[in-house]
């Protein structure tokens, strides 16, 4: 979990492709992240480690409920 991050969106092309490149100051195995977002609703997300190879996930993007977090 990361509170503390930069991040940086680009359209990657005229057909609807975004870029979003997240980059955490308070995690230090993870170097930086770029997820990828189609028109289609397709997205690619590849994590860049330190001392690790990348790890890649693709998959589907679905609208969902906004959860509220509960006190303990």
């Amino acid at each position: 979990t990361s509170v503390k991050f930069d991040y940086s969106t680009t359209p990657k092309s005229s057909k609807g492709k975004w870029e979003v490149s997240i980059k955490p100051r308070d995690v230090t195995d993870i170097q930086e992240m770029f997820l990828e977002i189609f028109d289609n609703g397709r997205a690619s997300l590849r994590v860049i480690l330190q001392n690790k190879s990348p790890i890649s996930y693709t998959g589907y993007e679905v609208e969902g409920k906004v959860r509220e977090k509960k006190a303990f």
